[in-house]
């Protein structure tokens, strides 16, 4: 491991460290921690204190120190994790984080900051108070011989190993040091840039062997290190870590192995470049299928037929390397959720839902901004003060939930409140003033709503340092146009107000459903393809959209030919092709159905952004090229059109299209 990829994993175990402490902190306010949530708060800033002082980082080695001796009193129940301890905590918890970073964007430190926390740990452990139910002591010192054997190649991945010498001194006292040179040659054989000298260190301490061992985490397997109680100090207590033994009339249950979950860290880049690999081996895989097809060769298609199934169970473990919990976002809000009440004096008690729901790693990285925003508004706008929930027959806390969950193939998001609600009326006034809607128009709530998503509309009527200047809805909105999204409101004055977002699981490798329009190939995402049917008739409607009666149902219809302006050879006959997206239907009238595909998801390029029908584009196994439907904004528009041309009855003289 060379110096980069040591600095790399330092900073990543860092943030994962940090995300874990503020999680336990923030919890602690709705229950007692129990002891391994204390210890491992505790191992959270003690890691970053190792690690801090392995890379000579001596700055937050000793502030992390000095948190640490807080969280370790806190552990041996000398001091309760109380409210205004849990603050200090997690103002701490923000200065490391905001050091590392800019430790590794070579800033200079926040010491004042720094010294303001200092003076408030140390009247938190002043002000100290032990908690009932008695004391817990902490393990007796012991004297450790630690013998270090290096990797010759130390050096060379630019580790310094003395460093460590400076961390273990931060956990007791060292007694001695010595260095035994016998392995070092002489002579043509020695090399400068290797490591020869084999250190023991005896160490007076009251860590325990895991800590000790931890100081040389980031050391490759080929070093030597063992750690052992010294021989020859008086002490001959048994160490905490070895187990009492039983009895010789108590039963020893048979010990059993525990299968060890083995994970291996991997570059998300590394991933990306798989997952194009297997993108063009699909479409290898279709070509080849396509010419087994078209030779009629029973062998070649046994064996392509094979290699399709082979490359379809390869996609599908891949593509789930990239999946990950959503989660990861989730853990990030009850900290929001703490401060913003803080911040706004209301009480707020946020829910969270569905945290393992799992989705592409890219779409993860990317909601963060939006939910965060949804979030901050629902309390800040949505949430009334407990005295006005309390005169309108609420509870006074107010009840935010963020869920995740899958359905019919996508991932639905929603960030709901039982708050006030938004005020229709209000939000149409502002927009009459903006001259954004007519005066004699009558929107309904649906087309009201949607307007907070304009670029700089807001109904606020002040401007606070959390929102009011009209700016974030829109960006929310084009985060979920960018991802192939939706996001849809639902709300009722006085009860709440629900958005919820729907977006695809993936964004890479799809499965998908092959047509032809007037001899131009088009693809439609297979999870929205509900069914197909064959039309007949010639009472189709002259422009793009229409409707169209199926077995009762008044289906609002797009003829895509006439839509998309392709011309060619006409179909004898026309098929309908039904398509769902959330609660929402449509039919989509093809020439041609040409069956299932896997295709590889080609982003259009900026030129064509602006095309709200078609969400990418896909190279065919014949080498065509093929256009992907958005099948989201062709339902809506559809929708549209046969509000305003179908709502009352069919125009006069037409006749629906038949089903056979």
């Amino acid at each position: 491991m060379d110096l980069e990829r040591a600095l790399a994993a330092f900073l990543e175990e860092s943030t994962e460290l940090l995300a874990e402490m503020e999680s336990l902190l923030v919890g602690a306010a709705d229950r007692p921690l129990g002891s391994d949530e204390l210890n491992a708060l505790f191992r959270a800033m003690h890691t970053i204190k190792g690690s801090a002082g392995i890379f000579g980082f001596g700055y937050l080695a000793a502030f992390a120190h000095e948190a640490e001796t807080v969280l370790d009193r806190i552990r041996d129940g000398d001091l309760a994790l109380g409210e205004a301890v849990t603050g200090v905590l997690l103002d701490c918890h923000d200065h490391v984080k905001a050091v590392i970073g800019q430790w590794a964007a070579h800033e200079p430190i926040d010491e004042a900051q720094g010294e303001v926390l200092r003076a408030r740990l140390a009247a938190l452990q002043e002000g100290a108070t032990p908690l009932a139910g008695g004391e817990v002591k902490g393990a007796a010192a012991t004297l450790w011989r630690i013998h270090a054997a290096f990797d010759r190649s130390v050096f060379r991945e630019g580790m310094e190993p003395t460093d460590i010498f400076g961390y273990l001194a931060t956990l007791g006292d060292i007694v001695s040091v010595d260095a035994d040179m016998s392995q070092m040659p002489g002579g043509d054989a020695f090399d400068p840039t290797s490591c020869y000298l084999v250190f023991t260190i005896v160490l007076h301490s009251d860590a325990s062997v895991d800590v000790l061992r931890g100081a040389f985490g980031f050391l490759s397997d080929a070093s030597d290190i063992r750690i052992e109680p010294d021989a020859s100090a008086v002490a001959t207590e048994a160490l905490p870590e070895v187990a009492a033994r039983p009895a010789d009339d108590e039963p020893v249950a048979a010990s059993r192995p525990v299968p060890a979950s083995r994970w291996v860290k991997v570059e998300a880049s590394r991933i990306d470049q798989v997952i194009d690999l297997v993108g063009e081996l699909v479409i290898a895989s279709s070509a080849a299928s396509l010419m087994a097809f078209r030779h009629e060769d029973p062998a070649l298609r046994e064996t392509t037929e094979c290699l399709v199934s082979l490359v379809d169970a390869i996609r599908t473990r891949v593509l789930g390397m990239r999946m990950i919990e959503i989660g990861e976002i989730f853990g990030r809000f009850p900290r929001l959720a703490r401060d913003l009440s803080s911040e706004t004096g209301k009480p707020v008690h946020l829910e969270l839902q569905g945290s393992e729901t799992e989705l592409d790693k890219s779409m993860v990285d990317r909601l963060g901004e939006p939910l965060t925003h949804l979030v901050r508004n629902a309390i800040d706008h949505g949430i009334e003060p407990a005295d006005a929930r309390e005169r309108s027959g609420k509870p006074a806390i107010g009840h935010v939930r963020l869920a995740a969950r899958h359905e019919a193939g996508s991932i639905v998001i929603e960030v709901s409140d039982d708050g006030a609600g938004l005020d229709r009326e209000r939000i149409l006034a502002r927009a009459r003033e903006r001259g954004l809607v007519g005066v004699a128009d009558s929107p309904g709530d649906t087309e009201v709503f949607s307007l907070i998503f304009l670029p700089g509309f807001s109904t606020a009527e002040q401007v606070t340092t959390r929102s009011g200047r009209g700016v974030g809805m829109d960006a929310v909105r084009q985060v979920i146009d960018e991802l192939r999204g939706t996001i849809d409101i639902a709300s009722r004055e006085g009860e709440g107000t629900t958005f919820r977002l729907r977006l695809p699981l993936t964004l890479a490798i799809i499965d998908g459903f092959l047509v032809k329009v007037a001899g131009s190939a088009f693809v439609i995402p297979l999870e929205r393809v509900v069914e197909c049917a064959e039309l007949t008739g010639e009472g189709f409607p002259a422009g793009s959209f229409g409707c169209h009666d199926l077995r009762g149902e008044i289906l609002p219809i797009i003829v895509l030919s006439a839509f998309f302006g392709v011309s060619g050879p006409r179909a004898r006959r026309r098929n309908l092709v039904v398509v769902r997206f959330g609660e929402q239907r449509a039919g989509l009238v093809v020439d041609e159905l040409e069956g299932e595909c896997q295709i590889v998801v080609k982003p259009l390029g900026e030129l064509f952004r602006h095309l709200k029908a078609l969400s990418g584009s896909t190279i065919l196994g014949n080498g065509d090229v093929a256009l992907i439907l958005d099948v989201s904004a062709l339902i809506a528009m559809a929708v549209a059109a046969s509000a305003r041309q179908y709502s009352v009855a069919e125009s006069p003289g037409s006749q629906p299209a038949k089903m056979q």
